[in-house]
């Protein structure tokens, strides 16, 4: 049975919960990314993808400087530890209908484990 750690793809990549959905962009892009996960004081409150910022922020309109990661991001995020198994972040992700689990140990994100990640470990 694998774990997360070795399907996941380390080294997360944060950014602040007040920072402008312009600044995520261009992390997003400096990194090669599509998602970030959002912090506030160290503690993860969400994650954001480049598709929440075109589908949530700039479709309608909002100025990518002035809008915020906090405006657009997914909130209700669930994490997994690295030694969980591949096949209870399969579940996890199919019950929260989301596509990327940020992974966390000892409270810090290490990593993200995205359906491509569980898709090539399966």
């Amino acid at each position: 049975m694998r774990t997360v750690r070795e399907a996941m793809t380390a080294g997360a990549i944060t950014c602040e919960m007040d920072s402008s959905i312009q600044q995520a962009a261009k992390e997003m892009r400096d990194h090669k990314v599509g998602s970030l996960i959002a912090c506030e004081h160290g503690h993860i409150r969400g994650i954001v993808t480049d598709r929440d910022i075109v589908t949530r922020a700039i479709a309608d309109g909002a100025s990518p400087m002035d809008a915020k990661v906090s405006d657009v991001c997914t909130s209700e995020v669930a994490t997994i530890g690295p030694s969980e198994s591949v096949e209870h972040a399969l579940e996890i992700a199919h019950e929260r209908h989301v596509r990327r689990l940020p992974v966390v140990e000892d409270g810090q994100p290490i990593g993200v484990l995205s359906l491509h990640d569980l898709a090539v470990a399966s």
